[in-house]
């Protein structure tokens, strides 16, 4: 059944086309459908006597698009390099943020219409669309229960390359113990090690990466539950379902905000008994590019996410949402910003600080409503700063009767 947020990105696929413009990218985070919408489209397509190739960046998502769309010419962009040049009425390109190179331009057709998706889009692909169409944003699908609500712990600052502030096994046991986990390790070598650690505490793991001999059957074996834990590179970074995992440990930096929804994405999925994810950042990963849900505006030129920002330069702290009155450091919190085998410094993990506020009830918003209009006028600030820092830390702007009922109580 196609949902309303799918229907309404349909809908503008077709005006879109309508209007002339046939280079079409939706972005929607992993877990909202994208291959849903994608069997929309074909398969409207091949109603009316029209042809539809779909590429995907790997085998084993063709196996999945061949049971949805078993009509449409499901292929590799690697395997449509070699053979004869296609024009279908329609391309579709799954993980669309791979088609930057010059791989794409080999394949896609000036005949057929080109409707690409991915959770992230990434610099360049102006060079391969002209449109760009927002499906629903993580909180929204998180408000609406396509996705679980994600919490996020972490140490209180971004940690130095080479550090991880625990051992993923430890963290594990301490806040996840028992769910099914993904660990993503900086390479090969500490992702076998972080696999074994796991198995010398009794806890059923396997490192799966490009070069594993046994990768499908390891993998089969984490889908059964016989596995608890998956270490991995970046094999399971995209493009890996399997809803009941719930919880992400980030055992390396992620090095852009791309990166990181990809991998926090793959415990996003709602599953049976599931009500939440947890991501276990060790490196402090989240301090640069915010929770997951943060709100988030895309495009198609060189800055593709960026994070939903305030037109007068006030800046915010991302754990406590305090103003930033000198880049980098936080007063309230003393949160900073970002300045091989990891060392692990023993470093310990909290809730990030907004996360907590969410649970706040209208009595205690409004009482600290009033501390920060007070704070703001201790540092010569007007009253907005204040109702911004309610909106970074709600993600909503006080409502006029809260902003009534804080005044009186600061003016008291």
């Amino acid at each position: 059944m196609i949902r309303p947020y799918q229907q309404a990105v349909l809908d503008k696929c077709r005006d879109h086309v309508r209007a002339g413009r046939k280079r079409i990218l939706i972005v929607s985070p992993t877990g909202t459908g994208k291959t849903v919408m994608f069997a929309a489209l074909a398969n409207s397509c091949l109603a009316k006597g029209g042809t539809v190739d779909f590429y995907v960046p790997r085998r084993e998502l063709a196996d999945q698009a061949r049971a949805i769309m078993p009509r449409a010419n499901i292929t590799t962009i690697q395997a449509a390099i070699r053979q004869e040049r296609r024009h279908p009425t329609m391309q579709l390109i799954d993980e669309a943020h791979h088609q930057v190179g010059p791989e794409w331009a080999t394949v896609a057709s000036e005949r057929s219409i080109q409707i690409g998706a991915t959770a992230t889009p990434v610099a360049g692909l102006r060079n391969a669309f002209d449109e760009l169409v927002v499906a629903i944003s993580i909180r929204e699908a998180t408000e609406q229960g396509f996705l679980v609500p994600c919490e996020v712990i972490g140490p209180d600052e971004t940690l130095p390359p080479g550090q991880l502030a625990q051992h993923p096994w430890a963290a594990y046991r301490a806040y996840a113990d028992g769910s099914q986990a993904i660990v993503f390790s900086s390479s090969v070598e500490v992702a076998e090690e972080h696999a074994w650690q796991f198995r010398n505490a009794g806890i059923p793991a396997a490192c799966i990466h490009g070069e594993s001999a046994d990768r499908d059957p390891d993998i089969a074996r984490f889908r059964s539950g016989e596995l608890r834990v998956l270490t991995s590179v970046q094999v399971l970074t995209e493009g890996f379902d399997h809803p009941p995992v719930s919880t992400c440990i980030l055992a390396t930096r992620c090095g852009s905000v791309q990166t990181y929804l990809q991998r926090v994405g793959r415990v996003l999925r709602p599953a049976p008994g599931k009500t939440g994810a947890l991501v276990i950042d060790l490196c402090g990963s989240t301090l640069t590019h915010q929770h997951p849900a943060a709100e988030r505006t895309f495009h198609l030129d060189e800055a593709p996410i960026r994070l939903a920002q305030h037109d007068d330069g006030v800046r915010f702290c991302r754990v406590c949402g305090a103003i930033i009155l000198v880049p980098g450091e936080c007063d309230e919190c003393g949160a900073a910003k970002e300045k091989n085998w990891p060392v692990v410094v023993d470093k310990p993990l909290r809730v990030y600080a907004w996360q907590r506020l969410q649970g706040d009830d209208e009595e205690t918003r409004i009482r600290r409503l009033a501390k920060w209009l007070r704070e703001a006028e201790k540092a010569g600030h007007k009253p907005g700063r204040a109702l911004y820092r309610y909106k970074a830390s709600y993600r909503e702007w006080p409502t006029p009767e809260q902003r009534a009922k804080a005044a009186a109580i600061h003016a008291a």
